[in-house]
């Protein structure tokens, strides 16, 4: 089991949280991270998308909370979230690029 963390969420997990989010939407559908965060935008514009969790796991779901069904888009621990909000740089793709590089290739 992973350790609590008994706080709200800070503006770098909620950040991270976000292109975590850009990510996963770009990796299973094969679009840009652009247009993954316009499709995201879309998503939250049509259904919602929302932050559930306690202190030891995080979700960013679709919909709205209490109405059904919802899908969760990112699982993570709030450990790993808090680690990787202050360590950005340990945060690598499939392809050994940094989650935020814009891309640059």
């Amino acid at each position: 089991m992973t350790a609590p963390i008994n706080r709200p969420l800070t503006d770098a997990e909620r950040d991270l949280l976000n292109l975590l989010a850009i990510r996963v939407i770009a990796d299973q559908t094969g679009v840009t991270d652009q247009a993954a965060a316009d499709a995201l935008d879309d998503l939250i514009e049509r259904d919602g998308l929302y932050l559930e969790g306690d202190a030891h796991d995080v979700y960013v779901k679709t919909g709205t909370p209490g109405d059904g069904p919802n899908h969760v888009l990112v699982p993570v621990t709030r450990e790993w979230l808090a680690f990787h909000a202050e360590q950005p740089e340990a945060i690598l793709d499939r392809h050994r690029h940094p989650i935020d590089n814009d891309e640059e290739e």
